[in-house]
């Protein structure tokens, strides 16, 4: 596998030789045991780019169904950042590769591009059932944290009003594992290279692929940003889509939000295989009993109470009855905590006022 390598040479500074991994002191598993992407039914080494530690000078920092993330090393630009792999043939990334280069185009001072997810470049590696398309990101780091859990929301909306108003992309897929925490201390980054050195992750060997353990990353004390990442579902909002959008959810939807409404119903191409005329959903699914504020376990008093209020004005059947990003940011329980940032009174679509 060839360097990661930026394109532009610095001549300020000669680029850095590679480093040799060690070739012992690692634990190795038999082939009696999974580890990892192994453990899922649907996986096929093949697909998968045989990325090994040291070759791109690279640690892997986590695995999803259709990429891998290694930390790495630009050998000429002498900075870290998040390389997401992916497998062979795949559409995800040929979507998120356009979002990307359509983020690019956009000329705006919106505060949520800065809550959004970069991309340096891209390059494709060959692969033993075609290309694998490789994007090199700017380096986020460990996921959502509850105590930190109103900044992050009103950073989440100004990134998703920044999509929305100015890139007019809909992310499609928003959940704690698509929101990143940037870290400021590359220091840290320093010191999760040198523990592979001297302490190896755990791995098996699969033929020619090698399958690594993923190393803990240190939660830093004073973070940076967090921003909206992986725009593999993403779509283009002045196009029109049409299918099924997770039908596997609808029981819980029901649950939580009531009936859908019948009027709602009557637009979608799918929905007589799920309800019938009256709107009654007919799936062989039970319908579980609970509500929000059932759910709702952590927070107590005026400040649970407050935070469903919120809750529900995000949480409705129809598109044109939920509150917009930019009128969420005003809520009085996302706002309550934010003293410490400098951001105006009202912030309103335009939150030019914020700064960290």
């Amino acid at each position: 596998m060839p360097e990661i390598v930026s394109m532009t040479v610095s001549a300020q500074r000669q680029p850095s030789p590679p480093r040799e991994p060690p070739e012992t002191g690692f634990e190795l598993l038999g082939p009696g045991y999974r580890l990892e992407e192994e453990t899922w039914s649907w996986y096929n080494p093949e697909e998968y780019c045989p990325v090994r530690i040291g070759e791109a000078n690279s640690k892997k920092l986590g695995f999803g169904s259709v990429s891998m993330v290694w930390l790495c090393r630009d050998l000429v630009e002498h900075e870290y950042v998040a390389l997401k792999v992916f497998v062979s043939g795949n559409p995800q990334a040929v979507n998120e590769g356009k979002v990307f280069e359509h983020l690019k185009t956009i000329k705006s001072d919106h505060p949520g591009a800065k809550f959004t997810r970069k991309l340096r470049d891209s390059f494709e590696l060959p692969g033993n059932k075609g290309t694998h398309t490789c994007l090199r990101e700017l380096f986020d780091g460990e996921k959502l944290t509850p105590d930190l859990l109103k900044p992050v929301i009103f950073q989440v909306l100004c990134s998703l009003d920044y999509l929305h108003s100015q890139a007019k992309i809909v992310h499609t897929d928003i959940r704690e594992e698509k929101i990143m925490m940037s870290i400021a201390d590359k220091e840290i980054l320093k010191k999760f290279k040198e523990e592979e050195w001297s302490e190896p992750s755990l791995r098996r060997i699969d033929g020619n692929h090698i399958i690594y353990a993923p190393r803990g990353l240190e939660i830093p004390d004073d973070f940076s940003d967090f921003v909206i990442c992986d725009f593999g579902y993403a779509v283009f909002s002045k196009e029109k889509y049409t299918g099924k959008v997770m039908p596997d959810l609808y029981p819980r939807m029901i649950a939580l939000l009531g009936p859908s409404p019948k009027d709602m119903l009557e637009r979608g191409s799918w929905s007589d295989s799920f309800f019938d005329e009256s709107g009654e959903f007919t799936a062989d699914v039970e319908i579980p009993t609970t509500s929000l504020e059932e759910e709702m376990k952590s927070l107590e008093g005026e400040e649970k109470s407050s935070f469903l209020k919120c809750l529900r004005r995000m949480l409705r059947w129809k598109p044109e009855d939920r509150a917009t990003a930019a009128e969420l940011v005003e809520e009085p329980w996302i706002r309550s905590s934010l003293h410490h940032l400098a951001i105006p009174q009202k912030s309103g679509v335009n939150v030019k006022g914020y700064r960290k």
